[in-house]
């Protein structure tokens, strides 16, 4: 009984009618969450862009500085880009094998062919095209399992081709030089943030895959499908 049902001219309305506080507040936590997941892939697509330009810059402008490290410098900046670009173009071709995204990638097909080249640099900036950025159509890409798995298996191999490797050459680079330029320096900082990322964002999505069988568990959604179930 409540107080509605006390007043002569209230008492025939529903008193549990309404919204119900712990959905609204599941929604607002939901929104908050894609807020939050929208800044951090605008921040890991921009250092992961960062990270391929002062690469080439520190083998271009520096890598002859030290000549035992030049020839390392080029292995290590080139076979990553090359198997970056095959993965990418095997990633999408197979997708496009499948109806719903040979849809949106025909109706975004810029967008996906720009991404597509970008992801030479990076495997992972294929991912940006499912992330839902911003709320932009064309980042809502309908990638498969399949292709999703793929690009973390890719991303891993790179850190084994790519990071690690770099990593060491430009801290032998360090310690063999006398003078140390704004380049190399830059280059050393953005490879140990991209070799953290990397390691420990691959460390959650193999935690995932091998908890839930699916690389991006999203525990909030989770949540929130109990809480409409109540």
């Amino acid at each position: 009984m409540t107080s509605i049902s006390l007043n002569p001219t209230t008492k025939y309305l529903d008193g549990d009618f309404g919204f119900k506080p712990k959905h609204e507040n599941s929604f607002l936590n939901s929104k908050k969450m894609n807020s939050k997941g929208c800044n951090m892939a605008i921040l890991q697509l921009s250092l992961m862009i960062f990270d391929f330009v002062m690469d080439i810059l520190f083998v271009s402008k520096e890598g002859k500085a030290v000549e035992a490290l030049y020839i390392p410098s080029i292995i290590f900046l080139t076979v990553p880009i090359g198997i970056n670009t095959i993965g990418a173009f095997y990633i999408i071709s197979k997708e496009n094998k499948e109806g719903l995204f040979f849809d949106w990638f025909t109706q975004h097909e810029k967008v996906a062919s720009v991404f597509t080249v970008l992801s030479s640099a990076d495997i992972e900036i294929l991912s940006t095209l499912h992330s839902h950025l911003a709320g932009f159509e064309f980042f809502h890409a309908p990638t498969s399992t399949k292709g999703k798995n793929r690009i973390f298996w890719i991303s891993c191999l790179t850190v084994f081709v790519e990071d690690i490797p770099q990593m060491i050459i430009q801290l032998l680079y360090h310690n063999s030089v006398v003078t140390y330029d704004i380049i190399p320096l830059l280059a050393l900082i953005s490879s140990s943030l991209s070799l953290l990322i990397n390691i420990i964002g691959r460390s959650f999505q193999a935690i995932n895959l091998y908890r839930h069988g699916t690389l991006e568990y999203d525990a909030t959604e989770h949540k929130i499908k109990i809480d409409t179930n109540y």
